[in-house]
């Protein structure tokens, strides 16, 4: 597998040096250069994992408490049982790897590693799991108009972002948060705010696009960790989902279950309400998102 970066070598124009190829193979490459792709991929896992480690524990103590509560499961399962779905399931689990391995080892772009992590979904589908059923055109159908129609927000909201920065809102916003001398942790609760509000009506990618040339000089300005600011936007936008009108994860879960849209919305309640309870802890106590990439950046 090589990662390439190649220029275009069909023309040098006059007084020009010809262009240089350079393909680098990790199978070839400088030890060096292995240690950084390994040392880059550890530092982005870190920061991914410091605020999902944390909700993770927090949902486990729910399921575990809830199925105590409710004598849940009523059979307990044959012996191996719990071991052999693990295994099943393990193939599944692995696609994440698919695409951020091809993404931190520079053979895929991000675009390409989300090819290749539904290509593989699909190939796991058909030749592991034997659903031969699976309705592939329709599936391309749906995903092709749920891009569309993300893509068509996506589309406004970069001339937006582009306004907002040649006009100097951010600039100016930084300055009147810096005038008013409000604390780190009251920012970033009215952030989470205004975040939780625009989730509720927009996709993710456009909340982002929209907030972070803003923010953005106000963080420097307030000495803001941005893996910190980075957490707290990904907690906020976990909940963006899981809240109508707008919430995919919500229909995600629709149909995949017969239970109705109002059961489903209950039935996450808790769940929402621990993520709450998680941005809350994080937006005050900055070192539970920092521990893990400190840890690792050393």
């Amino acid at each position: 597998m090589g990662v390439g970066i190649a220029l275009d070598s069909r023309h040098p124009r006059p007084n020009e040096q010809a262009p240089i190829t350079l393909v680098a193979s990790l199978d070839t490459a400088p030890s060096h250069f292995r240690n950084e792709v390994v040392r880059r991929f550890a530092q982005r896992l870190a920061e991914a994992s410091a605020g999902a480690l944390l909700l993770a524990v927090l949902f486990m103590a729910w399921a575990l408490l809830h199925s105590r509560r409710g004598h849940l499961p009523a059979d307990a399962p044959p012996q191996g049982a719990w071991l052999r779905l693990q295994l099943r399931g393990l193939p599944a689990a692995l696609i994440p790897l698919v695409a951020l391995g091809g993404i931190y080892t520079g053979i895929l772009t991000i675009t390409e590693a989300a090819a290749a992590a539904a290509l593989a979904a699909v190939l796991l589908s058909l030749f592991v799991y034997n659903q031969q059923r699976i309705k592939l055109l329709d599936t391309l159908a749906e995903a092709m108009g749920k891009s569309a129609a993300i893509m068509m927000i996506v589309a406004f909201a970069f001339p937006f972002a582009h306004v907002i920065a040649v006009s100097g809102a951010p600039v100016q916003f930084a300055a009147w948060i810096g005038a008013l001398d409000v604390a780190p942790s009251t920012f970033m609760l009215l952030l989470s705010t205004v975040m939780l509000v625009l989730g509720t009506v927009l996709e993710v990618v456009s909340v982002i696009l929209i907030t972070l040339p803003v923010v953005l000089p106000a963080l420097h300005k307030l000495h803001i960790d941005p893996i910190h600011y980075a957490v707290v936007v990904i907690v906020n936008l976990g909940i963006a989902t899981l809240t109508p009108p707008i919430g995919l994860s919500l229909f995600v879960l629709r149909s995949l279950s017969p239970a109705s849209f109002s059961d489903i919305v209950r039935g996450v309640a808790p769940f929402l309400a621990l993520m709450l309870v998680l941005l809350l802890l994080v937006i005050f106590f900055p070192q539970l998102s920092l521990w893990l990439p400190k840890a690792v950046y050393g």
